[in-house]
C-alpha cells in the first residue's frame, strides 16, 4: 500500500522508500465470497497477505463472473482495492474456438479497463492452477506468477472436455511466466529448466486463526445435540462433491458404530457419491460458515480427516492445518502433507484402516497445542508471502540484470 487509508509504505530489502507499484491478481473465488467467509482459501490468503505487505501500491483483484455477455464490473474496496469482474462471454465456452474468442474477450476487456483506471502499466500478475494464462498471455510482458495448489490430470480426470486444454496452458505458462510456486514436491516436478524460476511454497495458516484457537470456545449450537465421538471433515461445494472419497468415508463410518461424521461447508450436492453419502444415518452437515466460526467446530470434534480421492489428492490440503491449529488429531489418505507437520498425522488407506486409526486418536486426545502452534509459527500466510515477495524481487533484479547486459 502506498500510505493512503492507513496503508504502509512500500519498501524495498534493503528498507529505501520505493514508488508504489500496481498488481493484478487473478482470484480464484468471487470477492463476495471472500467477504462473506473470510480470506481462507490459498488465493484469498495470499490476496490478504499481498495487500497488507505494502509491497505493492495498488492491487486490482480480477474475478470471473458467471453471466454472459461483455459488461465488465467494478468494486472499490478502498483506495488501494479494486474488484474487477469479467464476464464469461459467449455460451459454449467448452468449445475450443469459443473459449479462445472468449479469453481474447475478457483479455482485451481488462486491458482497457486497467489503462482507464490508472495510465502506469502494472508491475506483475499473478494468477492460480493455469488456465488464466489465456488471459494473462494477452496482456503483455511483465512480471508473472502463477501458483499452483491441484493436479488437473487429477482434479479433471472425469472431465475430459476440461482437461483437454491443459497441456496448451503448460507450455503458454512456461514461455510467460517469472515465477511459479507449488504447494507440494509433487506439483513442481517437469517444471525446472525453463524461464521460470520454481519454487515449492507450502500452504499455511492465518495468524488470525492461530490466535483463535488458543482459546478453547464453547460447544456452537449446530453440533449440540450430534453423538459423539465426532470426526470433522470441512470441505468447500467443489472438494465435497469431487474431491471427498464417498466410498471411503462411507465403508469407514460402518466400522466406527455410535461415531457421527460431520461434513462442514457443503453446498449444492452434485454428484451421486455425495447425495448417497448424506443419506446416511449419522452424517451431519454443517452449511459454510464463516472462517473464524470453524475454530469451536473443529475443537468439539474428536478426530478431523482429509479423505480424499484420487481425483482430489495428493496436495497440501489448508484443511489439515486448520485442524492441527485448533488440536485435533487428523487422518489422512493421500496427501502429500508439509514435512514439519507430518508427526502430527496419521496415515490410512483402506476403510478399515481409516476406523482404527480413528478409534486410536480419539483414545489418545487432543494434540499438544504449544508443540503444534511452534511448529505452525514459520507457516503462516504472512510468512508465506514474505518469502514469495523476496522470490518476485530476486526475479525482478534478475531481469533487470539481464535487460541491462550485466
Amino acid at each position: 500500500m502506498d500510505g493512503r487509508d492507513g496503508a504502509r509504505p512500500a519498501y524495498g530489502r534493503s528498507g529505501t522508500r520505493r514508488a508504489p507499484s500496481e498488481l493484478v491478481f487473478f482470484g480464484h473465488r468471487p470477492w463476495s465470497d471472500i467477504e462473506a467467509f473470510g480470506f481462507r482459501k490459498t488465493s484469498g490468503a495470499m490476496f490478504r497477505c499481498l495487500r497488507e505487505s505494502g509491497r505493492f501500491g495498488v492491487l486490482r483483484y480480477v474475478q470471473m463472473d458467471r453471466r454472459w455477455g461483455a459488461r465488465v464490473t467494478l468494486h472499490r474496496v478502498d483506495a488501494g482495492c479494486d474488484v474487477i469482474g469479467l464476464p464469461v462471454g459467449l455460451p459454449y465456452g467448452r468449445i475450443p474456438a469459443v473459449r479462445r474468442l472468449n479469453r481474447t474477450l475478457q483479455a482485451a476487456l481488462l486491458r482497457r479497463t486497467l489503462a482507464r483506471m490508472s495510465p502506469a502499466v502494472p508491475e506483475a500478475v499473478w494468477f492460480y492452477d493455469w488456465a488464466p494464462i489465456e488471459i494473462v498471455e494477452r496482456l503483455g510482458r511483465r512480471l508473472t506468477v502463477m501458483e499452483i495448489t491441484d493436479s488437473p490430470e487429477l482434479v479433471y480426470a472425469a472431465l475430459p472436455s476440461a482437461l483437454a486444454g491443459f497441456a496448451g496452458f503448460r507450455e503458454k505458462v512456461m514461455e510467460q511466466a517469472d515465477l511459479i510456486l507449488a504447494v507440494a514436491p509433487c506439483l513442481a516436478g517437469g517444471l525446472a529448466g525453463r524461464r521460470a524460476r520454481v519454487a515449492v511454497l507450502p500452504n499455511g495458516i492465518g495468524a488470525e486463526f492461530l490466535a483463535a484457537a488458543v482459546t478453547a470456545w464453547p460447544e456452537p449450537e449446530v453440533l449440540a445435540r450430534l453423538p459423539r465421538p465426532r470426526l470433522c471433515v470441512v470441505v468447500g461445494e467443489w472438494s465435497a462433491n469431487h474431491r471427498l472419497d464417498h466410498d471411503l468415508l462411507g465403508a469407514a463410518l460402518d466400522e466406527l458404530p455410535g461415531w457421527t461424521l460431520v461434513l462442514v461447508g457443503v453446498g449444492a450436492v452434485q454428484t451421486a457419491g455425495l447425495e448417497q453419502l448424506l443419506s446416511r444415518d449419522r452424517v451431519a452437515v454443517v452449511p459454510p460458515v464463516p472462517q473464524a466460526s470453524l475454530v469451536p467446530i473443529i475443537q468439539h470434534c474428536e478426530v478431523c480427516a482429509v479423505p480424499y480421492a484420487p481425483s482430489g489428492g495428493f496436495g497440501d490440503a489448508l484443511k489439515t492445518y486448520e485442524y492441527l491449529a485448533c488440536g485435533r488429531p487428523v487422518v489422512v489418505n493421500l496427501d502429500d502433507v508439509e514435512p514439519s507437520l507430518e508427526r502430527f498425522v496419521v496415515r490410512a488407506r483402506t476403510a478399515k484402516e481409516f476406523a482404527a486409526r480413528c478409534v486410536e486418536l480419539a483414545a489418545r486426545g487432543g494434540l499438544d497445542l504449544d508443540e503444534v502452534h511452534a511448529a505452525l509459527a514459520g507457516l503462516t500466510w504472512e510468512r508465506r508471502a514474505a518469502r514469495a515477495l523476496a522470490l518476485l524481487d530476486d526475479v525482478r533484479n534478475e531481469r533487470r540484470r539481464t535487460a541491462g547486459g550485466g
